[in-house]
């Protein structure tokens, strides 16, 4: 949506954009972002960065289907937290997000509790913005 919008390739959008876009009017721009929306910052280690992206390019190459009904497919916060698992499995006893986490406010939940690997940032914590509240005239 965002690209169309811009008029440029879909690769190319940056975060700002992103993040501009979000901040939309959800009704009056069409974006249906309704809900409150976080940025979460931390630092990671290149060998996790990597593990994550490899995790998240196979999954575009396999896109599956996502529904808020577990029963209909896959959800997002599960699979953001899958993501985070593959470079932080429960072994390293760091940023590690557990099985029972399902909802959204859970993986914000867990984390706010994370911190950062990389040399340049190591043990900062981590760093969340709100962009975005909750629309007041959103009716589920």
């Amino acid at each position: 949506m965002i690209a169309k919008r811009e008029g440029i390739e879909a690769n190319s959008v940056t975060l700002h954009q992103a993040i501009e876009f979000i901040k939309l009017d959800w009704k009056k721009y069409g974006t249906s972002i309704y809900g409150e929306v976080h940025k979460i910052e931390f630092y990671v280690k290149e060998s996790e960065a990597n593990k994550m992206l490899k995790w998240w390019e196979n999954r575009y190459r396999h896109l599956k289907i996502y529904s808020v009904y577990p029963w209909k497919g896959e959800q997002c916060t599960t699979t953001v937290k899958t993501a985070i698992q593959e470079a932080f499995p429960f072994y390293k006893g760091i940023n590690w997000i557990g099985k029972t986490t399902q909802k959204p406010s859970g993986l914000l939940n867990d984390l706010k509790n994370f911190i950062s690997t990389s040399k340049q940032h190591k043990n900062e914590k981590v760093r969340i913005t709100k962009i975005k509240e909750e629309a007041n005239d959103w009716q589920p």
